[in-house]
């Protein structure tokens, strides 16, 4: 791209040949001029690379090849990235809106992180928070979160988290006082039934509060999981 383009849209994916093309389909009816868009397949096997081939006429980028996991590609694709912000959709997720005056006002503001809201399959529609809340669980999903590439390449996802370093992300950037502005406008679609939702990875989860604010925190969070697991058995 000649111009710099105000937003990279990343998509990382890696043997989802059934779940990856409404993936692109919602990319495409909402591809504009000023976004740039970059798959990276991590080798897939399942056919997903046909998909990807078919849909490279809206791809600016795309590659396949072994990496370290999702987050190893995500930490590739932002250092391949020409945006001045970075969004990910991945496999599975689905955008539904870009809201292009915020993210210019954004930029021209100097704007770390712009966020909005994500709607999952479960009906819920998860609003972005930048507040002490998010020391004990994570209050803005990765798909609604429109991060200022440079500041992914000063601090990138620790590899060392293989379900959660998203969440150490914001948590990190939270610390660092970082500016943030939040939207109400829903931008993405996120399937609740990934690796991260799933209560066998509460230990890694537990570590990435207390590796960032202490035990104190970890164990605030244990109670509020306990607190939300009692609340849902109540309600069934």
């Amino acid at each position: 791209m000649k111009d710099t383009p105000l937003l990279t849209i990343i998509t990382v994916v890696r043997n989802a040949v059934n779940e990856i093309e409404a993936t692109f389909q919602s990319i495409a009816a909402l591809k504009k001029p000023w976004v740039e868009y970059v798959v990276l397949d991590g080798g897939s096997t399942d056919g997903t690379q046909n998909i990807i081939r078919k849909y490279q006429h809206i791809i600016d980028y795309w590659h396949s090849q072994a990496d370290a996991g999702i987050y190893d590609a995500m930490n590739q694709a932002a250092a391949l990235a020409h945006g001045n912000y970075v969004l990910n959709i991945n496999a599975g997720d689905e955008l539904l809106h870009l809201p292009y005056e915020a993210l210019c006002q954004a930029r021209d503001c100097g704007t770390d992180l712009l966020a909005g809201r994500v709607v999952t399959d479960t009906r819920e529609c998860l609003s972005p928070k930048w507040k002490a809340a998010l020391k004990v669980y994570n209050t803005l999903p990765h798909q609604g979160g429109f991060y200022r590439r440079l500041l992914l390449l000063t601090y990138p996802y620790d590899l060392s988290f293989r379900v959660f370093a998203d969440y150490d992300l914001n948590q990190r950037l939270y610390k660092a006082q970082i500016k943030v502005a939040i939207i109400s406008d829903v931008i993405a679609f996120h399937s609740m039934q990934g690796v991260s939702n799933s209560s066998s990875n509460a230990a890694e989860l537990f570590h990435v509060i207390e590796k960032n604010f202490g035990t104190w925190y970890r164990w605030c969070a244990w109670l509020h999981f306990k607190w939300m697991g009692i609340k849902h058995k109540l309600s069934l």
